[in-house]
């Protein structure tokens, strides 16, 4: 990662069925002066450039072209194909496409579809080849929990540390998966159920920050509390209070310092809720 909490690099080795790993494929990601990733280039062995990528946003800046070019051990970049990303006027992701260079035209061979609620949560979402639907996952929620309530699986590969899951507003419980058979039918397979864990957080101890060597100060405050790491990246901050409802909340920080001001705040116990590079911290605090 650099100093800004992007990640950097990342390098791949293989033991291909021996006792030994060995290099395979290093990617380096590269970034504008907002964080925001522009290209990234994978190269074999460390030395020899295999395919790259660039980045195309909008005013809003929403990501709606990556366009990608592989080498295939010609020594040039060629074959290219793209991934297009189109949003509905609320801001939601309305398709993606995948096409690729034919040499005269590009040429869609997939694209995904999403659909959703009156409360921005995708409720449907389809893969089609051409018009047939060949992949479908229908999604439930329990609207008494807003997506603020509750933590997302953590996934250090992602660009957003959280699993991708679709766009939502509330708590996902369940997935149905159909997918097409031998037939061209769309069949139901499965469900995918999610559980989640109550947190107490008027019982959480004064030991999450510690472990990850993260300090909160000053404690008690009236106006600011600076929260500060030095071996790991702050990327979201949330400050809860006693009735577990979120009542500040920082985003995309990727630092290693966070400086927040609690002068809204009333005077009473709060607690801070840290998802970092190494996983999510918590520790109390009181505003006088």
């Amino acid at each position: 990662y650099d100093v800004n909490g992007n990640r950097s690099s990342r390098s791949n080795y293989n033991s291909y069925g021996t006792p030994n790993f060995t290099l395979g494929g290093v990617y380096n990601y590269f970034y504008d002066e907002n964080n925001k990733l522009t290209n990234w280039e994978l190269l074999m062995s460390g030395t020899d450039l295999f395919q790259a990528a660039t980045f195309t946003y909008n005013a809003s800046g929403q990501l709606i072209e990556e366009l990608g070019q592989d080498a295939w051990n010609s020594g040039t970049l060629e074959d290219s194909w793209k991934i297009t990303y189109i949003y509905n006027s609320d801001g939601t992701m309305k398709t993606t496409s995948q096409s690729f260079w034919n040499g005269y035209s590009w040429a869609t061979y997939g694209s995904e579809w999403f659909f959703y609620d009156n409360l921005k949560n995708c409720i449907k979402w389809d893969h089609k080849n051409g018009n047939t639907v060949t992949n479908r996952f229908e999604y439930d929620y329990n609207l008494e929990f807003t997506i603020d309530q509750f933590v997302l699986p953590y996934n250090p590969e992602d660009e957003s540390n959280t699993e991708s899951l679709v766009e939502m507003n509330n708590m996902l419980t369940v997935s149905h998966w159909y997918t097409e058979n031998d037939a061209g039918t769309l069949v139901y397979v499965c469900d995918y159920i999610y559980k989640y864990d109550i947190i107490d957080y008027t019982a959480v101890p004064n030991h999450g920050f510690n472990a990850d060597n993260m300090r909160i100060y000053p404690n008690p405050t009236t106006d600011f509390i600076t929260i500060t790491s030095d071996k790991s990246i702050i990327n979201n901050i949330e400050v809860v209070d006693n009735a577990g409802k979120v009542v500040l909340q920082e985003s995309n920080l990727n630092k290693g310092e966070s400086k927040l001001d609690v002068t809204s705040l009333k005077s009473g116990v709060y607690y801070i809720r840290a998802l970092t590079s190494k996983g999510m911290v918590t520790e109390k605090f009181i505003v006088q």
